[in-house]
């Protein structure tokens, strides 16, 4: 073998060995990043929905929905509230009936809701209720609450939305104890200053009734409208 030769073989061996090595260290390198990566992931996948309810509940502002709602839908859902007297002549002779033509239920619930009118005479102011005595005197008295207001009877009697408008259940309860604090505020907050015994209310009120004995003995009813005159 010449010298030429010789030094061209060891010339095409050193380049075998340089490039088995870069081979080698690449594929630890691949090895330890593709390790990193299952173990430190440098994106999720997530699903479509998830990403979309997510987004609406970083945006979600309960206070402004209900002001809005509270604004646009209140004429609606007042002009669809029953006569009180009316109501009442239908409970004394089927009580089964009103749940079914004035009632609002939810689901399979056995619980309804009322929305109503009415009106006659404040009788009695206390902390927490005011005594109304009512102008159709068969139709009894009724109790007006003077907060705070709980639960979802203000949701859930007028119907300004449906659970299954909203992504998920938790928006759905913070909007209802929105629409809670826009009844305290609005409603409530100025009859406390104007209800003294004696003096005339016109109002609109809704109820939740959970048992037919106890909640109609008296009714009590959130006012969501009101007017008090001497």
């Amino acid at each position: 073998m010449s010298a030429s030769t010789a030094t061209t073989v060891a010339q095409q061996s050193s380049r075998v060995i340089i490039m088995t090595q870069k081979w080698i260290t690449g594929a630890g390198v691949g090895v330890v990043f593709l390790a990193l990566c299952w173990w430190f992931p440098l994106f999720r996948i997530v699903k479509l929905e998830t990403l979309r309810e997510r987004s609406k509940a970083e945006t979600f502002d309960a206070e402004s929905v209900a002001a809005e709602l509270w604004q646009q839908e209140l004429p609606n859902a007042l002009s669809r509230a029953a006569s009180l007297s009316q109501v009442s002549k239908v409970r004394a002779e089927d009580p089964a009936v009103v749940k079914e033509r004035y009632g609002r239920r939810l689901g399979i619930s056995r619980a309804y809701f009322l929305l109503v009118r009415g009106e006659g005479t404040i009788i009695s102011v206390g902390h927490s209720t005011l005594n109304v005595s009512l102008e159709d005197a068969a139709a009894g008295d009724v109790e007006l609450k003077l907060g705070p207001v709980l639960g979802n009877a203000v949701r859930d009697s007028v119907g300004f939305v449906e659970a299954s408008q909203l992504p998920n259940a938790q928006q759905f309860n913070d909007l209802g104890a929105a629409l809670n604090r826009q009844v305290e505020t609005s409603v409530i907050s100025p009859l406390k200053e104007q209800a003294k015994e004696g003096r005339r209310i016109t109002f609109v009120g809704c109820a939740q009734i959970n048992n037919e004995q106890r909640d109609w003995n008296p009714l009590r009813l959130v006012p969501i409208q009101v007017s008090v005159s001497d």
